[in-house]
Formats: structure tokens, C-alpha cells, sequence
């Protein structure tokens, strides 16, 4: 299969998520990753990404302090590569054709949507039902 040239290779912070620690709950957030090829259509990687807590010695999960900077020496392994195989990124829309699609959801669901982000952030919990653990 013939590989795609690209222009750029980007790491993408993902959503926070809660993560129950040794002795403590906490928030991480994974990193993915998304390349524009050369005619401006973008991608992403579906077959890897930098975890945001990984578990110590003893098995217990902890933030990936590295994670940062794994995802920066993976974006620049592909941009050395100049180019990606179609068989692990699919395309994906541009930004800004979802914001369009999400402009014609309508004005009612995004004020649902910002009323129950207030009402996580107003309560000091994640907005997240499910823990890692």
C-alpha cells in the first residue's frame, strides 16, 4: 500500500480523566496523534498513543510524568519519516468542518452541554463517571 506524504505530525492532549492513585484520586490525560498530509487532508493515528498514568513496581497507577516527552520523540520519528501508512491513520474531518457540524446541533444542546460542565466544575467532582483503577 503506498504511504501518504505529510507536512506535519502533531501530539493531541486527549480529554482528562479521573484515575484512582495509591492514595488518592487524580486527573490525566492520554496524547494521540494527528498528521496533515501534503494536499491538506488530516489523520489519525488509530493503533498508538502515550498513556497518562502508568503503573509502578508495585502495580499501583501513577501520573506518566514522561509522557510529555514521549509523544513529543514519537512526532518527531514520524515527521522524519515525512510520511504515514494508510493501514494505521484514518482520515478525519478538518476542524472545521465539526465545528460546523456542531453549529447546526444548535443553540439549545451546547447551553445543556455548558450547564452540566458548570455543574462538574461547580461540584469538585470529574466530569468523568468512570475511574481508572
Amino acid at each position: 500500500m503506498k504511504r501518504i506524504p505529510i507536512a506535519s505530525c502533531s501530539a493531541v492532549e486527549g480529554p482528562l480523566y479521573a484515575v484512582e492513585f495509591e492514595d488518592s484520586v487524580g486527573t490525566c490525560y492520554d496524547w494521540s496523534f494527528e498528521a496533515r498530509s501534503v494536499d491538506g487532508r488530516r489523520y489519525a493515528l488509530r493503533t498508538y498513543r502515550v498513556e497518562g498514568c502508568v503503573r509502578n513496581e508495585e502495580g499501583c497507577l501513577q501520573a506518566n510524568y514522561r509522557a510529555r516527552d514521549q509523544a513529543a520523540r514519537f512526532v518527531e520519528r514520524v515527521e522524519a519519516r515525512e510520511s504515514i501508512d494508510p493501514a494505521l491513520w484514518d482520515e478525519v474531518p478538518d476542524r472545521d468542518a465539526l465545528r460546523e457540524l456542531m453549529d447546526s446541533w444548535g443553540a439549545e444542546e451546547a447551553r445543556r452541554e455548558k450547564e452540566d460542565d458548570l455543574h462538574w466544575e461547580a461540584s469538585g467532582r470529574p466530569a468523568y463517571g468512570s475511574v481508572r483503577r
